[in-house]
């Protein structure tokens, strides 16, 4: 028959034998006391309620030229505006006779033939990329506001758009004085300065439209490709008829620009703009505010 034997700590003591003294239990207040004082208060670090949109607009500018695509444009648009500005300089003489005068601001015209090709795809980029490549998480995980994004890109879209058209009058002047020299010509340096503000003016809208395009379409190639169409397709609409011509001077925006800058008075010019812009620049802006707001980050 098998016993169980008492543990030490619950036998009896035996008759003669003093009993082993007991150890006190700890106390829950002094363990208590104890923990309190060995956590330390950190000091309060000061953080800022928001980013500021002085700090985001280069955010924005980097995270456009950081890229393959921004480099390579930029890079082209750069190239090839040099190169006909050299090639102006190098035959003026030809030039001039062809055109008819030596106004200084005359090759501006050709010089910004690859800007104006190629800046409007840079400012598509710079609204699609981010859905493109799926980075849009990050960036508004940093900035929740999307808001202030989106008119970052617009401060560097605008910022784009007058440094490109600031190049082209200052290749035009360089390429004028030297051509001059070289064929031993005088420049007219007199401009109306109405004619030069239609023709900022005109690049701005362009750019805004493609703008519009990247916002609306969030798709870089359906952007580009609806925003090079779409003169093509309506000046190909106005050769069906002279009905058809009179609608388009109300669509078309490059028809209805010419009274930004154009010496002859236009029919109701101001007007067919007014609708031109409202059609093609300020719905596709609008319409594609709400849908950057409103579409799901993923």
């Amino acid at each position: 028959m098998t016993t169980t034997q008492p543990s030490s700590s619950s036998a009896p003591s035996l008759p003669g034998q003093p009993s082993e003294p007991t150890a006190p239990a700890p106390s829950f207040q002094a363990s208590t006391q104890q923990a309190s004082h060995s956590i330390r208060t950190l000091a309060p670090v000061a953080v800022a309620d928001r980013i500021g949109f002085g700090r985001l607009v280069p955010v924005e500018l980097r995270k456009f030229l950081d890229t393959r695509a921004g480099m390579f444009l930029l890079g082209i648009a750069l190239l090839g505006a040099l190169a006909v500005a050299v090639a102006l300089a190098i035959f003026y003489r030809q030039f001039s006779d062809v055109m008819g005068n030596t106004v200084w601001s005359t090759p501006s015209s050709f010089i910004a033939l690859p800007i104006n090709l190629l800046v409007p795809v840079m400012v598509i980029l710079l609204f699609t990329q981010e859905w493109g490549q799926r980075t849009t998480l990050t960036t508004f995980a940093i900035e929740p506001r999307r808001g202030r994004i989106l008119a970052a890109k617009g401060a560097v879209a605008l910022a784009i758009t007058v440094v490109g058209w600031l190049l082209t009058q200052g290749l035009s002047v360089v390429s004028s004085a030297a051509g001059a020299a070289l064929t031993q010509q005088t420049v007219d340096w007199t401009n109306d300065a109405t004619t030069l503000l239609g023709l900022a003016a005109t690049f701005v809208l362009s750019n805004a439209m493609a703008a519009g395009f990247g916002l609306l379409l969030m798709n870089t190639p359906a952007a580009i490709v609806t925003y090079m169409a779409l003169p093509n397709l309506l000046g190909a609409v106005g050769l069906l008829g002279s009905n058809a011509q009179s609608v388009m001077n109300w669509i078309d925006l490059n028809r209805a620009a010419l009274v930004l800058y154009s010496d002859q008075p236009v029919h109701l010019g101001w007007w067919k703009l007014t609708t031109a812009v409202v059609l093609w620049v300020v719905v596709p802006i609008v319409i594609g505010v709400v849908r950057n707001l409103r579409r799901e980050a993923k």
